[in-house]
């Protein structure tokens, strides 16, 4: 699996998918999105860890999400909160999947 947080994993491979996910709209609101990445909550109950300083768990699990909604993710009430309210974010990568026509999942070596 990828870590992420790191610069130097950070390959062309990556930006391309990176803006594909942020060309497709923000999951929840279809507004212009950004990219955020997945940390913490379900992302942790799956076994999937980030650790201290680094961004996500891999630079494939990142979700298009609007701006607001990428600041409240990081730094609002709270992972747990924030999935209560927009979804848990196992199955937003699940949809980005589908609106992408490949797995976020298989890109990243993550079984989902």
């Amino acid at each position: 699996m990828t870590k992420g947080g790191r610069k130097r994993d950070i390959t062309a491979a990556v930006r391309r998918h990176w803006q594909a996910v942020a060309d497709t709209g923000c999951i929840i609101t279809q507004c212009p999105a950004q990219i955020a990445h997945s940390h913490g909550g379900s992302i942790s109950d799956m076994g999937l860890k980030s650790g201290m300083g680094l961004r996500g768990v891999s630079h494939y699990l990142v979700l298009p999400l609007a701006p607001h909604l990428a600041l409240e993710l990081d730094g609002g009430n709270g992972v747990r909160a924030w999935e209560e309210i927009h979804g848990n974010q196992p199955d937003l990568l699940d949809r980005l999947s589908i609106r992408l026509g490949y797995s976020v999942w298989e890109l990243s070596g993550v079984e989902r």
